[in-house]
């Protein structure tokens, strides 16, 4: 049977020969004669039968995927453009502002489809880069992660920078992490009310962060953040990729935790380090000493560490331009 005879189905355009190369019944008396007198030429022959069967098998395989190009085609001509794009799994990561350039158009569209009594799945949102959010757009964005529209985020940005008194709360940030297995960045500055239930939650779920933001709010500086150095170090020890770290404001971290986590921490390349007076220079020793890798250091408010302690940091950080230091009693102001 010919399939390219095929008319009536929409593909056939698509449709090709087949059927595979025909083979002659029996070879002619002067094949024979050349074949018994000539090894070298007995000898090719199959390996002309075996070109002509892949030959065939390509064109089966071109006419396949034609088939699945016009269907993938037909399907996203007849569907809603957006829904087709975040349903399909195979497509590359992209962030929810690719799609919606502000949160009130990304609500209504969930809306739209929720009152059509569909389930949206967000598959290939990986970050939500959405600028100015208001605390009160994280929470319905923590309450939407939580109910698994974003299974595969992989940015996470809480970070308050304002004096109101609306707060995320503790048991809203929990269960949304709980559906973030992938998650790689997470900024928690500013959310001076969450505890080191936190910190567990990050550690059980979310075994690949390589960023990490803890601080206080820095609108309101007697904010002081409650995560005890006992989890932090807990939390960065379990984090074998950890590349970014910021600290401001965890006022009981100890010279000896921070020692601790630089010795966990091989691959870091950024620290920054805001109002910890237990930075000092047996802890920047540490760090030249256990954190190799590191690119760039920033010292806000760090008033125990002296030129001397910074020296063996500076060979390894000024070939990036990766040091920045300011208000610090013991050192002038410098970037370099």
């Amino acid at each position: 049977m010919r399939l390219s005879k095929v008319s009536s189905s929409p593909l056939a355009s698509h449709a090709v020969d087949l059927t595979p190369p025909k083979r002659s019944c029996a070879p002619s008396r002067d094949t024979l004669q050349k074949s018994q007198s000539n090894d070298a030429s007995a000898k090719k022959e199959p390996v002309k039968q075996e070109k002509g069967f892949y030959a065939w098998l390509r064109r089966i395989l071109t006419a396949i995927w034609d088939c699945l190009c016009c269907k993938w085609a037909e399907e996203a001509a007849n569907s809603d453009h957006v829904n087709v794009l975040m349903q399909k799994r195979t497509l590359p990561d992209m962030d929810l502002c690719n799609y919606f350039d502000t949160f009130d158009k990304y609500m209504a569209y969930l809306q739209g489809k929720r009152d059509e009594g569909k389930t949206i799945v967000m598959h290939n949102i990986t970050h939500i880069g959405l600028a100015d959010l208001t605390t009160a757009q994280k929470k319905l964005l923590l309450k939407h992660i939580a109910e698994g529209v974003f299974p595969r985020l992989q940015t996470l940005n809480l970070e308050k920078d304002d004096s109101s008194a609306d707060n995320i709360t503790e048991e809203e940030l929990l269960a949304a992490l709980e559906k973030l297995p992938l998650l790689r960045s997470v900024n928690l500055q500013g959310n001076h009310l969450l505890t080191d239930r936190t910190l567990d939650s990050l550690k059980r779920n979310c075994k690949f962060i390589q960023f990490l933001h803890l601080g206080r709010n820095c609108v309101v500086p007697a904010h002081t953040i409650a995560f005890s150095p006992e989890k932090i170090h807990e939390l960065t020890s379990s984090l074998t990729n950890l590349n970014l770290l910021e600290l401001e404001g965890c006022q009981e971290m100890t010279t000896a935790y921070l020692i601790a986590i630089f010795k966990k921490a091989p691959k870091l390349r950024h620290l920054t380090l805001t109002s910890q007076p237990q930075f000092n220079d047996a802890a920047a020793r540490a760090l030249a000493q256990h954190c190799k890798e590191l690119r760039h250091l920033s010292l806000r408010e760090i008033h125990t560490l002296t030129p001397e302690g910074l020296q063996p940091l500076v060979p390894m950080l000024k070939k990036h331009s990766g040091v920045r230091i300011e208000k610090c009693n013991n050192l002038p102001d410098q970037s370099f």
